[in-house]
């Protein structure tokens, strides 16, 4: 997506993109969603619909605790969908003249040090001792001075965006506020960064105040969604493993097997962690038009045994999965379908790998043509009822634990 293209309403993306802090999730000519691993938010900008809810449901297994989108009908898919409600509803403010604005002098402006945390913890309403000390660390913190007497503070949230700014109430309406945000947009833009900041919607003072110093606003709405579950996670950072070092024992087209080192929540050094990627694929829960499950029969070498399960295979390069489903679906069993569901996407084995399997249900599906297999694969074409295939399930004889919950998930949705 080039977010040259509309910087009022794409400002934040291009923020996160430019500083090197955004995992990039999704990303076409109509829109782009990332995760951004400084504030551990979620953004998403998608001129349609339908591709947004798919890419938002794409990645719903990642519990979405923060997430800015930018239409109403996607905040409300997502607020109906993830456990979400929404904090604010804002207008983006965006610096795009060449030059900072005139600064008064009116008061001295220095970086927050630590003998300011006291001052900054009494005055600010939203402190967080863990998420203001980053800012903290981060130089993203700056203190306003008559003399020897703070009057108040401004800085940049971690996604980018100026504020936090509060004035003391006996040194309001003296164009304090004003000259803290000059100062901040001159700060912004000596980072190579362009100045801009969300305001809740029906703040009128704040919104004046932005036009006043001279921002330009999107015609739109910036819409910032939270977890009810968010407070239960408070202490899950304490829990994290820290990474060492990674040493790459194999890389091919195959695999990426890897020897990494972390820090435990203890502070004992493990540095024999193995680790792989292969690549992420698609299962596909298949039923004929007399609703028979459409299975493959195949050799697994790590049971060493020939296996019922679902059709399956891994995602090219730039392909979306529905269409490697489909795909899937196709040479492995000559079957098409008319009828598609996405049911959801799962990392395919937490604790070693980083692959996300895609889950898909088929309806209605017809035989069009003959297998057109790869070169590696040997596999023969089962049907099964439903009974047949609770039955196995029961007895052991379907394995595939993905498959299973793929299943599990059909009957739920049906």
């Amino acid at each position: 997506m080039d977010l040259e293209k509309n910087v009022l309403r794409d400002v934040a993306l291009k923020t996160l993109i430019d500083r090197g802090s955004a995992e990039i999730l999704e990303e076409d000519e109509q829109g782009i969603f990332v995760k951004d691993k400084w504030s551990l938010a979620f953004y998403l900008v998608c001129e349609d619909y339908d591709k947004g809810v798919r890419w938002l449901d794409n990645h719903k297994y990642r519990n979405y605790e923060i997430l800015m989108v930018f239409r109403k009908d996607l905040r409300d898919y997502a607020i109906a969908n993830f456990n979400l409600y929404e904090e604010m509803d804002c207008k983006q403010a965006v610096w795009t003249k060449p030059e900072p604005p005139e600064r008064s002098g009116i008061v001295d402006i220095r970086p927050a040090t630590e003998e300011d945390i006291p001052f900054l913890r009494e005055n600010y309403d939203e402190w967080d001792d863990e998420w203001c000390l980053e800012l903290f660390s981060r130089g993203n913190l700056f203190v306003a001075w008559k003399g020897d007497t703070p009057v108040g503070f401004i800085g940049e949230h971690l996604e980018g965006t100026i504020g936090l700014l509060n004035v003391l109430p006996e040194y309001r309406n003296q164009g304090i506020a004003a000259e803290m945000e000059a100062f901040m947009i001159e700060h912004e833009m000596n980072k190579g960064i362009i100045p801009f900041g969300h305001v809740v919607s029906d703040n009128e003072k704040s919104l004046s105040l932005q036009r006043k110093m001279g921002f330009d606003f999107w015609d739109g709405n910036v819409y910032w969604l939270f977890s009810y579950n968010l407070s239960d996670n408070a202490d899950d950072k304490e829990l994290e493993w820290e990474e060492l070092g990674t040493e790459h024992i194999v890389q091919d087209e195959w695999m990426d097997l890897r020897k990494t080192a972390y820090r435990l929540p203890n502070g004992l050094v493990f540095d024999s962690f193995y680790n792989y990627t292969r690549g992420d694929y698609v299962v596909v829960v298949a039923t004929d038009e007399e609703d028979r499950y459409i299975c493959v029969r195949q050799f697994r070498q790590g049971i060493k045994a020939v296996t019922t399960e679902f059709p399956a295979g891994g995602i090219e390069e730039g392909e979306d999965h529905l269409e490697t489903a489909k795909r899937e679906l196709l040479e492995e069993t000559g079957y098409e379908s008319e009828d598609w569901e996405y049911l959801m996407s799962v990392p395919s084995h937490a604790t070693i790998s980083s692959d996300m399997v895609y889950l898909y249900r088929a309806k209605n599906c017809r035989k069009v043509s003959g297998q057109n297999l790869d070169i590696t694969e040997s596999l023969n074409i089962k049907l099964h009822t439903v009974d047949e295939l609770e039955k196995m399930i029961k007895e052991g004889k379907f394995q595939q634990a993905v498959h299973i919950m793929a299943w599990l998930l059909t009957k739920e949705s049906d």
